[in-house]
């Protein structure tokens, strides 16, 4: 499950960057229309929302992920360049 919060006074665009071990081959958003994903190769995928996030709203987005070997905890995540907290 991944959870934006906006804690800012504007709205904002968000784009959540996550990059896992290179036998993660798929990445999905449950029937959630308002969330673009797409993958980069080696385990990278970016997932955005369709829409801005207002002042003080969280989006939570259900993640369906496909693996090998690998866990199924990020190695590395971002939100517009900001380092996630995982956990």
């Amino acid at each position: 499950m991944l959870s934006i919060t906006n804690e800012t006074s504007q709205s904002v665009d968000w784009r959540v960057e996550l990059a896992y071990g290179d036998d993660m081959w798929a990445v999905r958003a449950s029937d959630d229309s308002g969330v673009s994903v797409w993958g980069r190769g080696d385990g990278e995928f970016v997932v955005r929302g369709t829409r801005s996030l207002s002042p003080g709203d969280t989006r939570t987005v259900r993640l369906r992920l496909g693996w090998g070997e690998s866990g199924a905890t990020p190695l590395r995540c971002t939100v517009n360049g900001v380092d996630c907290r995982l956990g």
